[in-house]
């Protein structure tokens, strides 16, 4: 879903491939470590799972996204730190 959007994408067909893939196809590193999290972010978590939605809510448009919400919403959170030496109490000392 990502990569046959990027310039020199090879794609199936030779006639999407512009006059030359291999040049266009050049990023530094910061370009593509910045592209990759902003497609994860806005496209990816945002997805629509369609057929794979959960069994609890068929037929909602469920993405990652919203069942994270969904999962924080019904039971929350309770993350339970531990400080290195420290095992078996959590970062309040409980």
């Amino acid at each position: 879903m990502l990569f046959e959007h990027l310039l020199g994408f090879t794609g199936t067909d030779v006639a999407d491939r512009g006059t030359d893939p291999e040049r266009a196809a050049s990023l530094p590193l910061t370009q593509v470590e910045h592209l990759v999290a902003t497609w994860i972010v806005g496209i990816w978590q945002n997805h629509k799972w369609g057929a794979y939605d959960p069994s609890w809510a068929p037929g909602d448009d469920h993405s990652r996204n919203t069942l994270f919400a969904a999962a924080m919403h019904q039971g929350g959170s309770d993350p339970d730190f531990r400080r290195a030496g420290r095992s078996g109490r959590g970062v309040l000392g409980c």
